[in-house]
This record gives structure tokens, C-alpha cells and sequence, in this order.
């Protein structure tokens, strides 16, 4: 018969062969980054992008056309970027332009709110009238007015602050950190 204490032992040599394995093949790739920032004067959180992820920015070779790519790799030694069928050097950028969570959040929150109103509003009214259910509910202007001014609001908010442009100057910056070790 195996005693608990050499059970508990074995379980303890599991556990580290099973943690010095995970060091050992995820260690390497944890070992540093390079991010992409943009940074804002008076602002002490940076936005910080990786290869992988996606932005939106003008340059001074395509004048007001908005590109939109994903980050295929970060060159710190150039300052550059590179992406699938270009590459952008840092100074290049007269643009930067991201998304607003709280924004996004909202706006859509208000856009389901309207909508769930309207359809729970219809369906009790159609209810109503094949006599499924007893009430005196009535599918008014007042509901539809509810319904369609939160879908609007949301809507707008999306819309008017979903997105932030900021031109690169001496209060917008962007550049590369390279954390590698």
C-alpha cells in the first residue's frame, strides 16, 4: 500500500516538472516586446500597439487617405513598421486615429436597449391582439418614441465619439519601445 505522504509527494514532482517544462518553452517568447505608442501630452497612459494589431493612420505620401492595416513587424532600429504591402517609417505619420471604448460601449448598449424595447413592445402587442394575453397595454407612439431615440442616441454617440483623430505634432507623438532583454 502507498502511504498519502508518498502520494503527495509525486503530485509535488508533477507539478514541477510540469511548471519547468511551461518555463522552458513559453519563457523565450515572454522575454521582452516591441510595442508601438502613441503618446499624448498630459496624459500618463500611453495607447501601446503590437505586432498583430491593427491601425489607422495618414502619411504625408498619401495626403487625406485614411490606412488602415495590421502591424506585420515593428523595426526598432529604423523606426518603422512594416505591413503587408508597405513600409512606414515614424516620421512619415501627420495622423493618428483610434477608437474610444467608453464610446463604442455605450453606443451600442443604447442601439440593443432600443431595439429590445421596440421588439419586446411588439411582441406584447401582438400577443394583445390574437388575446394570448390579458392586459391593457397598447403599442403607443410613446413606446416607439423610446425605442427610436435610444437606437438614434446610440447611433450618434458611436458616430460623433466613437473615433478620436489626432494630428502628430509636438503634444501627439508616436513611437517605438523596444523591451527586449
Amino acid at each position: 500500500m502507498v502511504s498519502s505522504v508518498n502520494i503527495y509527494l509525486r503530485k509535488c514532482l508533477f507539478l514541477l516538472i510540469c511548471s519547468a517544462l511551461f518555463l522552458c518553452l513559453f519563457l523565450p517568447s515572454l522575454s521582452g516586446q516591441v510595442f508601438f505608442q502613441f503618446e499624448q501630452a498630459h496624459k500618463i497612459k500611453a495607447k501601446k500597439y503590437t505586432e498583430g494589431d491593427k491601425i489607422t493612420f495618414r502619411t504625408e505620401q498619401f495626403g487625406e487617405v485614411w490606412l488602415s492595416d495590421k502591424i506585420i513587424q515593428i523595426i526598432p532600429a529604423d523606426n518603422a513598421l512594416i505591413f503587408y504591402d508597405r513600409i512606414t517609417y515614424l516620421d512619415e505619420l501627420t495622423y493618428f486615429q483610434y477608437r474610444r471604448p467608453w464610446a463604442q460601449v455605450t453606443g451600442t448598449n443604447l442601439m440593443r436597449f432600443g431595439g429590445s424595447w421596440l421588439i419586446f413592445g411588439g411582441a406584447i402587442e401582438g400577443l394583445r391582439r390574437i388575446e394570448a394575453i390579458d392586459t391593457e397595454y397598447e403599442f403607443g407612439t410613446d413606446t416607439a418614441i423610446i425605442g427610436l431615440s435610444s437606437i438614434l442616441s446610440g447611433y450618434l454617440i458611436n458616430k460623433l465619439w466613437g473615433r478620436a483623430i489626432k494630428k502628430i505634432n509636438s503634444k501627439n507623438r508616436v513611437r517605438i519601445i523596444d523591451v527586449r532583454f
